[in-house]
């Protein structure tokens, strides 16, 4: 498949849609990099929905190669165990249509199937808007992509390194989920660099710092090493304001959530009805002044302008929406607003930044997933399950724990052995590593499964036989670079445990996405556990619960890294 250079744009959005339209059928790597230069043809042809829509069809292609891959292991495993005495049926396929009392109809034959089936539909028309339309109304997803594939990024850095030379132009796709599906893209440029290091390679060397500072000797300092924590403290703080209104600007508008308060919708429609009127709006146009509104008191002047001159080029209007807009904010701030779900997809070159911890983003519940397409199935094969945790809820007899498994951590057993118990937790290992059956029994027929130890893979049983089992339980995992997700080449996505665990058709998970210290994630655990299973004021959302304690850290660095995967809501404890 080779496309030729000395064609016209026009003529290469034909090849380019020709070359999709006849490898659809098995989607290969290949394929994101055609649908990504799809989208910037499109988007140099102001073809705004077209290109986001191409942009979400390309980022669901890598996960989807790894479930494919799994699919094939069970398969085999299937194949295997009708090759011996078994209670299963030896003729049982996987997708074979499954009948209500069937032993195969789990979340994760559902989940499994509807993504492998998506391989023949997923480039097909009006695919996508399906897709929308079956995920929640209140549901809001945001899908940010760097546009690196405009040039090489190989020549001269290693994979995980930052890219110091520059920073990223963003494209930003937002999507409405629900019968009023909309996708909205969003151009952010680059952030000038000047003198000073890029956004990424910062990022980097706060991560360094921070993990060298906990490295003890006998030369350590203690007024030095408390300095240099808060120092890189203020880094990130500085970093993350950066990243919201440098980086971001006006665009940071796409990853609020939809207000939950009808008082607050209905203020916000009124005062957009006084502005429309003045105004000749698109759809998209119209989204971005409610969304302008809505968000107005997160918005600088400068970002505020940018919206303007996105919905009208007349002076006179221009500057009276300006005010009409920034007195909205004034009269009704945009913080502390409590709002519907948002889902991040993240692409592979920006996924390890904490977009959670972003000023504006405190107290919003949040989840990340590999892609729309992904988030549908997971959703869908939840929805259809009557026994799924997403449902029922999480009862706190039925959450198993490991706690010290390795025997090295005596202080975290300290803090937390005695709260696990007033807790009224259910079975737990502590001091010691439960065996592959108890833990697959744990992991499948739980309401929870807790892991308190170093990292987040478990010593008895592997990442692919966690993918191989069907999960039940919701995944805990306070431990270091539990929700980290690493590359493993300059093709596919990033992976780790959270993939495997996702993969398994787990509803969602608490990971961390770099080293946290014991203290603050052992005090922190304990004060969510009580927020989000004791201390609740009638039913408590796990994923809101999350976003509501996030905050709680005494470290920013510690609180920036929590972060959720999987379903952004759903949840509910009894």
């Amino acid at each position: 498949m080779i496309i030729d250079p000395s064609q016209s744009s026009s003529d290469e959005y034909e090849q380019l849609c020709a070359i999709i339209d006849d490898n659809g059928h098995f989607l290969t790597p290949e394929l994101a990099t055609f649908l990504k230069r799809k989208c910037q043809i499109e988007l140099e042809r102001s073809e705004v929905e077209r290109a986001g829509r191409s942009l979400l069809h390309a980022q669901a292609i890598s996960f989807h190669h790894q479930t494919t891959f799994q699919q094939f292991r069970r398969i085999q495993k299937r194949q295997e165990s009708t090759q011996r005495p078994s209670i299963r049926r030896s003729h049982e396929d996987l997708f074979e249509p499954d009948t209500p009392d069937s032993p195969s109809d789990t979340p994760l034959d559902t989940l499994q199937r509807q993504i492998m089936t998506q391989q023949a539909s997923i480039l097909a028309e009006n695919h996508v808007e399906k897709v929308i339309r079956s995920l929640p109304d209140a549901w809001r997803v945001v899908q940010i992509n760097t546009q690196l594939f405009l040039q090489s990024r190989f020549k001269k850095e290693s994979s995980e390194e930052a890219i110091r030379s520059t920073n990223l132009p963003l494209l930003i796709t937002q999507i409405d989920c629900g019968q009023n599906e909309l996708v909205k893209v969003a151009e952010v440029p680059s952030v000038k660099r000047s003198d000073r290091p890029t956004i990424l390679s910062e990022f980097q060397e706060i991560l360094h710092t921070h993990r060298q500072i906990y490295t003890k000797n006998q030369k350590f300092d203690r007024v030095a090493y408390n300095q240099t924590r808060d120092e890189l403290d203020d880094r990130l703080l500085t970093l993350l304001d950066t990243i919201e209104n440098r980086w971001l600007g006006f665009a940071k508008l796409t990853l609020l959530g939809r207000p939950k308060d009808p008082e607050r919708v209905r203020l916000t429609d009124q005062a957009f009805k006084k502005c429309v009127t003045k105004l000749k709006l698109d759809h998209v146009q119209k989204s971005w002044l409610w969304n302008a509104l809505d968000g107005a008191s997160w918005l600088e002047e400068g970002h505020l302008v940018q919206v303007v001159e996105l919905l009208t080029s007349d002076k006179t209007v221009a500057k009276a929406l300006f005010k009409a807009v920034q007195e909205f904010g004034v009269n009704n701030p945009s913080a502390g607003v409590d709002r519907h779900p948002v889902v991040l997809i993240l692409d592979k070159d920006i996924q390890l930044l904490p977009w959670e911890a972003l000023p504006m983003m405190k107290n919003q519940q949040c989840s990340r997933v590999p892609s729309l397409f992904f988030l549908a199935s997971l959703y869908a094969s939840h929805h259809q399950n009557k026994a799924s945790v997403a449902k029922v809820g999480v009862n706190n007899e039925k959450i198993f724990y490991v706690l010290n498994p390795n025997n090295d951590l005596q202080k975290t057993q300290d803090r937390l052995e005695s709260p696990f118990r007033a807790l009224s937790l259910g079975e737990g290992f502590v001091g010691e590593w439960p065996s592959f059956p108890k833990i697959q029994g744990a992991l499948s027929e739980m309401d929870a499964f807790m892991y308190c130890g170093h990292g987040s893979r478990l010593k008895t049983i592997t990442s692919q036989e966690i993918e191989k089992l069907n999960i039940r339980a919701l995944p805990l995992l306070f431990g270091c670079n539990s929700g980290r997700l690493e590359r493993l080449g300059r093709t596919f996505d990033p992976t780790g445990t959270a993939s495997s665990y996702l993969i398994a058709s787990a509803p969602c998970l608490l990971g961390f996405l770099w080293s946290v210290t014991d203290l603050d994630i052992d005090t922190w655990t304990v004060e969510f556990l009580e927020h989000w299973l004791e201390k609740r004021k009638g039913q408590k959302d796990f994923v809101k619960a999350v976003a509501e304690k996030r905050h709680c850290f005494k470290r920013l660095v510690n609180s920036a890294a929590t972060v959720v995967y999987g379903l952004p809501s759903f949840f509910e404890t009894r």
